[in-house]
């Protein structure tokens, strides 16, 4: 029994260890093909014209565009021209921390403005956070092809019952924290973090087209549904090739 107990120390700290690398690998692989998956997604619109059809954008904008306090109109444009306002807003946050946004125009080129300065001040905020978020990205993926580089020379590169447990203390710690202080208050919490105190963040469908257009918060889930998938399928992809250069 004493011996027993001797082994079981010794290889504690080889599987403390080992859980410690599953996660770490986990986490930037992660963060990795969230960031790779987030920025493939951007170059087809999120695929806002199936969540168009699919979510009824279109009949909320026939309903709620005529009560718009600021600007009216929303409704008389074609579903092409909603796709295209989406595009262009989608355009100016990756691709110009925000610029242009004040020029977007709707239904034609002599319409009125789309963009309130409350909302163009929202956009460039989110633009400057896609802005951090890629450099994350960047850094994330390269310690993590490190990782597995270094974690491949030593063949301990994490094998389906390792990642499950990675996976296991990434969303368990992610689910506690729901849990101790709901997921409303994490919201509001993590939006109050990231944008600027005295920066608006939440728009009423009667004071934003910008919302209106995407029918906040229903396209942010189903953007949020088609990124996991993404990012997960990607994550897998790129673990399967580390495990077979592995074996090569």
């Amino acid at each position: 029994m004493f011996k027993d107990v001797q082994i079981a120390a010794h290889q504690l700290p080889f599987k403390v260890r080992s859980v410690g690398l599953a996660s770490l690998y986990t986490l930037l692989g992660l963060i990795s093909t969230l960031w790779l998956t987030w920025y493939l997604l951007a170059q087809i619109d999120f695929s806002y014209p199936i969540w168009y059809d699919w979510l009824s954008i279109d009949q909320l904008i026939q309903d709620v565009g005529p009560e718009n306090q600021y600007k009216l109109g929303l409704e008389a444009c074609s579903a092409q021209e909603h796709a295209t306002l989406f595009s262009q807003i989608v355009d100016a946050i990756h691709t110009s921390e925000g610029k242009g946004l004040e020029h977007i125009r709707y239904c034609n080129a002599q319409g009125q403005l789309l963009l309130r300065e409350p909302e163009i001040i929202h956009l460039q905020d989110v633009a400057h956070l896609l802005k951090v978020f890629k450099w994350v990205g960047i850094l994330a993926t390269v310690f993590w092809i490190a990782l597995a580089i270094g974690l491949r020379h030593q063949r301990l590169i994490p094998q389906g019952k390792q990642l499950g447990v990675g996976l296991a203390a990434i969303f368990g710690i992610l689910a506690l924290v729901l849990i101790l202080f709901g997921p409303v208050d994490v919201f509001y919490a993590l939006h109050d973090w990231v944008f600027p105190e005295g920066h608006q963040w939440f728009f009423y469908y009667q004071e934003s087209l910008m919302t209106t257009l995407m029918k906040a918060p229903d396209l942010f889930g189903a953007i949020a549904l088609e990124w996991g998938v993404a990012a997960c399928a990607a994550f897998v992809c790129a673990h399967w090739a580390f495990q077979w250069r592995m074996r090569t």
